[in-house]
């Protein structure tokens, strides 16, 4: 296909550009970063549309995570999978968002168990969904109210 494409550039200046972004193993796709707030315990994110749930509704299930308030320490937060079946985490401590790549995937172990530990500024959790989309959770910043964090897809 690569040298299907180079034959047919000379007369197409533009086909040349789209041939070298397909075909350029440098090539990195942007990825939007989204920041969302979550009050505790009453609302929950559907990572795949981007939707905040009411979690006191019935029948309001279909979201991907949420956040426990543990008054025992400090930071508060702690993020859960929603109800939905098919949520996979892996928990990253220490590790900056901005470091996680579609790379480190491949070194990461998912579990679908709640770890109870808290989601500070300097942690990372990667999520698969229920669709088996990935994304990167991080630059947590807790208020009384609820969390804040910065959200992107990964794969």
């Amino acid at each position: 296909m690569k040298s299907l494409c180079m034959k047919s550039l000379a007369p197409l200046p533009m086909m040349l550009l789209a041939c070298l972004v397909i075909f350029s193993p440098t090539f990195v796709q942007s990825t939007e970063i989204f920041t969302e707030t979550l009050a505790y315990e009453t609302q929950r994110l559907n990572l795949d549309s981007g939707a905040v749930i009411d979690a006191t509704l019935p029948g309001e299930e279909d979201a991907d995570i949420s956040f426990a308030y543990n008054a025992l320490r400090s930071p508060n937060a702690v993020m859960l999978p929603a109800d939905t079946e098919g949520i996979e985490f892996s928990y990253l401590w220490g590790t900056a968002f901005d470091s996680v790549t579609t790379e480190t995937l491949v070194s990461l172990t998912f579990s679908t168990e709640i770890v109870d530990e808290s989601f500070s500024a300097g942690d990372t959790f990667v999520v698969r969904t229920d669709t088996g989309a990935v994304f990167k959770l991080g630059n947590a910043f807790e208020s009384e109210a609820g969390v804040t964090f910065d959200y992107s897809v990964l794969e």
